[in-house]
């Protein structure tokens, strides 16, 4: 930490002391209404009109009602796991997954990475993004069992959570996402006589709290990253929805300053998140996406600013994905959402919904579309979102991202065939928190279907040796010396060491797209990569060059949960859509490595708190330098 980071944290720790003691008076409010009617200078993010163009759309409603009819029941799922039983007026404090209870103490003496402790399941149900289903549902069936249980959930909340106590006040980004929530909460129960005058107030008051919380306790210095970014996005979407929260305006304000200096250091020059992480890419695009939304609809002018960044957040998504809607999974993942408008989106359609949502929201035309319509851009745009039912669907074809580091390669003359190849900056310094040891890792995917892959996150908070081993080298489709690693961590969200890769060129030819990229991670020893695509086929040229001394050279190969068997010479992996031929030449031995431990091998996790057994592809030599491994990837 630089001095002046030292500084500030001793100044933090020092109001947080004095807040423990006397806690701070709350900004004063405006009184609570009936029904919540809309406040004057407050957004309308859902309106009449709206509500009968969504109730239009095949299948809405009677959707919105299967989704709220367990919610309604006191029963939510998270991160693919098994639902649980809360209740409509939950112990917020209780995380059922663990059976452990968080303390109803200051803020400031909670510990949320105590050993043996996840937050992540408490904190992902504190989003409330659960009960916006709630009130939507009603709001189309007018069924006000769904109007009460969101009541019920924001009434409890507000009541079991005073101002700075308790597990739910530990990290601004919560608080922000949170305040999203409720403003889509409200709006779609304005009108339901069951939202008295006393909970409007209730919740008035603890918006106002969240709000002084965001801008008392900052995430600056080294933990500036997407945190940051969310709590922005809290002030300026709170301070708009929430107007009578007294000098709501200068929440707005702040939030609006502070977003155009954090996207111009988050966000690349060609829209890639900083963060190095495609998980993230989608995360920060929606918070920034529901600033712009309540700007946009309290008839507000989206900043340049913000709007920018926002569209080459979009354009490089659109790159990136394939066109059956898939991602590499590339860095840290949580499945995060900024904002959750629909009831059962695809991972695919939830992608081509923030894309539509960009283009239709800036006016702009992308290298991405996917012609249709989906509820959650219907709710953002209005009934002018019908246009994108007619839409012409594009495809963009290769590209490269050099500030980012990415290079991104497209065939589709054997249904697509999408290599990515990423060397660029390690991360977001200076903790660089959700950025993998990937340098020159390549992800191929093909006809849509993720093939080639990178080992995924599996855990933040959980077994310590999962969180390593996924953001190590060894869990990535790239190649390792002396079984270094190219980075060293230092904690769970932390990096002792880094490692910058540089994309040295890419040439695009009628048949061909070639791409080459190196790091000096393993300085002395330089490795550089080369990825040819011809004909539908891949070629990729591993190259280490360096003092001509010997060294154990080890490549793995990733693939996606399928079958990979040795047919002759070459390897083949059968996937559901997709078949590669895999061949190697200048190696030495080559394994098979399928659900290993004692070191991890032949394991992914394709979502957080996740692994399944999938196969790999050890390669290994000993040779004296320049040494040069050839691997041929055929798509069948």
């Amino acid at each position: 930490m630089s001095g002046r980071e030292i500084l500030h944290r001793g100044a933090s720790a020092i109001t947080q002391v004095r807040e423990r003691v006397s806690p701070p008076d709350g900004p004063s409010v405006d009184a609570g209404r009936e029904g919540a009617a809309r406040h004057p200078n407050a957004p309308r993010l859902v309106d009449d009109e709206t509500v009968e163009f969504v109730r239009t759309l095949p299948g809405i409603v009677e959707a919105a009602r299967v989704r709220a009819e367990p919610l309604a029941s006191g029963q939510v799922a998270f991160f693919g796991g098994p639902s649980v039983e809360i209740g409509t007026r939950p112990d917020w404090h209780l995380d059922p997954a663990t059976e452990s209870h968080w303390p109803v103490a200051h803020w400031s003496r909670i510990d949320h990475r105590e050993a043996g402790r996840d937050p992540k399941w408490i904190w992902e149900l504190g989003r409330h993004q659960h009960l916006v289903h709630l009130a939507r549902a009603w709001r189309l069936t007018g069924e006000t069992k769904y109007a009460a249980a969101a009541c019920d959930g924001i009434d409890s909340f507000v009541l079991q959570n005073p101002a700075g106590r308790g597990i739910h006040w530990r990290v601004g980004l919560e608080l922000g996402l949170r305040l999203v929530s409720w403003s889509w909460t409200l709006a779609f129960l304005e009108g339901y006589e069951g939202l008295t005058a006393d909970l409007h107030g209730r919740i008035l008051e603890s918006a106002a709290s969240h709000l002084q919380q965001l801008e008392r306790h900052p995430s600056l210095y080294s933990s500036a990253n997407n945190h940051r970014l969310g709590e922005l996005m809290g002030l300026v979407v709170g301070g708009l929805c929430f107007p009578e929260v007294h000098e709501a305006s200068r929440y707005v304000d702040a939030g609006i300053d502070g977003l155009a200096t954090e996207l111009e250091r988050q966000v690349h020059a060609d829209g890639v998140n900083a963060e190095q992480a495609t998980g993230y890419q989608c995360f920060v695009l929606d918070m920034v996406l529901a600033a712009a939304i309540a700007l946009s609809k309290s008839g507000q002018r989206v900043p340049p600013s913000i709007s920018q960044p926002t569209v080459a957040l979009g354009t490089f998504l659109g790159r990136l994905v394939s066109d059956g809607g898939t991602l590499p999974n590339i860095g840290d993942q949580d499945d995060a959402l900024g904002f959750d408008l629909a009831s059962e989106l695809t991972y695919a359609e939830r992608i081509w919904s923030r894309l539509r949502t960009v283009e239709l929201l800036f006016d702009v035309e992308l290298d991405r579309r996917e012609s249709g319509l989906d509820e959650q851009t219907a709710w953002i745009i209005g009934p002018a979102a019908a246009k994108a039912r007619d839409a012409t669907t594009s495809q963009p074809s290769s590209s490269l991202s050099p500030d980012g580091g990415y290079a991104i390669l497209r065939d589709r003359s054997v249904g697509e065939l999408r290599a990515v190849l990423r060397a660029g900056p390690f991360g977001l310094g200076p903790l660089y928190a959700h950025a993998h040891a990937d340098q020159l890792s390549l992800c191929v995917s093909h006809r849509g279907e993720e093939a080639i892959v990178d080992g995924g996150t599996f855990t933040y908070y959980g077994d310590a040796r999962w969180r390593d081993y996924g953001r190590s080298t060894a869990a990535h489709s790239t190649l390792r010396v002396d079984q270094r690693e190219q980075a060293t961590p230092a904690g769970r969200f932390m990096w002792r060491t880094h490692a910058e890769g540089h994309i040295t060129g890419m040439r695009v030819d009628d048949d061909t797209v070639e791409a080459v990229a190196h790091h000096d991670a393993y300085a002395p020893v330089r490795h550089e990569r080369r990825v040819i695509m011809r004909e539908g086929s891949l070629q990729v040229v591993d190259t280490l060059s360096g003092s001509p001394r010997r060294h154990a050279v080890e490549l793995r190969w990733h693939f996606a949960p399928g079958e990979l068997r040795l047919d002759e010479d070459e390897w083949v992996w059968i996937g559901e859509h997709a078949r590669l031929i895999v061949g190697l030449e200048g190696v030495d031995s080559i394994r098979r490595a399928y659900d290993e431990e004692h070191p991890p091998a032949g394991v992914i996790s394709r979502g957080l708190e996740q692994r399944e057994p999938a196969p790999c592809l050890i390669a290994t030599a000993h040779r004296e330098l320049p040494v040069m491994i050839n691997t041929t990837i055929t798509p069948l």
